[in-house]
């Protein structure tokens, strides 16, 4: 085990060009247009790829959907090398795992991650400090704190922006939501009904909240709804306008999922653009309700005046 100088330690090392690879935002929703309706989960991302720490990008050269079994499929956010080793470990052990309950599902898939995040770290990381495994560097807490400090300085920074978005359905065919990131952590998405990650996060749970999104929207509703959160998202770094959305249901023997066509997405994002950002009328009535409003007058408290001493 090498280590290295005081000072070079509590330096976060700068990533080098061309290292850093980002994909930029997955969306998932669940739909229930009634109780008499099987639900089923809408998904929607870009097809974006970015490349270098963000100074170049392809759009169209990132397929972000896998199945992980017939019920269940997976979306990623984040370095893409990473990622593709986190995802297949969690396809690994979701595998033949068709009728289960949420929280089971939800634990074995983190479980999974986890131990792929432990060996992600140490090929990446640890190996280049002389560390033979994930279980030598916890003992640096005690033995030399500095190089524990700078490692897990490292650690942080190769997982931010690591996201996995579960979605599918238990074993009594409904359907849940949930999120695995970070070191990671579970995010139970099943009350707000819906998810997103990559780096438009912000925008689409924005245009989803103000929508507002629910659940039992119609299915055309629904849809728009998610198409336009990854229309608000393309205002983000880096995501591309090449879009897939598809409609996700317990599989019944049929591998494809049927989805919107790349010309219909075209044509909904035009419309998208033309809907008015302030309704019709609105200024005009605005205008009138104000005159109405009678002026009043602010009563100020008094300064009090100080005595030069």
């Amino acid at each position: 085990m090498s280590l290295e100088p005081q000072k070079r330690l509590l330096t976060r090392p700068k990533r080098l060009p061309g290292k850093e690879e980002v994909v930029t935002i997955c969306a998932a929703a669940i739909n229930r247009e009634s109780e008499s309706k099987p639900a089923s989960i809408i998904i929607a991302c870009d097809q974006n790829l970015s490349l270098a720490g963000g100074a170049m990008s392809v759009d169209g050269a990132a397929w972000k959907l896998r199945r992980l079994n017939a019920k269940w499929g997976v979306m990623f956010s984040g370095d893409t090398s990473s990622l593709f080793a986190l995802r297949d470990a969690v396809m690994d052990v979701a595998e033949g795992m068709k009728k289960v309950r949420i929280r089971t599902f939800a634990r074995l898939c983190c479980a999974a991650y986890r131990e792929e995040r432990r060996k992600i770290i140490e090929t990446d990381i640890l190996a280049k400090y002389d560390i033979e495994n994930y279980a030598e560097y916890l003992s640096l807490k005690q033995e030399h704190r500095p190089l524990f400090d700078a490692i897990t300085s490292e650690i942080e920074s190769l997982q931010e922006g690591w996201s996995l978005l579960v979605f599918g359905f238990d074993d009594i065919d409904e359907p849940h939501i949930f999120v695995i990131c970070d070191y990671g952590k579970i995010q139970y998405c099943d009350i707000e009904g819906f998810a997103v990650i990559g780096s438009g996060t912000w925008a689409a749970q924005t245009a989803l909240a103000a929508f507002p999104f629910n659940r039992y929207l119609r299915l055309g509703e629904a849809i728009f709804s998610l198409m336009s959160a990854k229309f608000a998202a393309e205002a983000a770094d880096a995501v591309g306008r090449q879009s897939a959305l598809m409609i996700f249901k317990p599989d019944d023997g049929n591998r494809s999922i049927p989805g919107v066509l790349a010309t219909a997405f075209e044509k909904h994002r035009e419309a998208w653009k033309k809907l008015p950002r302030i309704p019709d009328g609105a200024a005009q009535t605005l205008e009138r309700d104000m005159e109405q409003i009678k002026p009043f007058r602010v009563k100020l408290p008094r300064r009090k005046k100080h005595r030069a001493v």
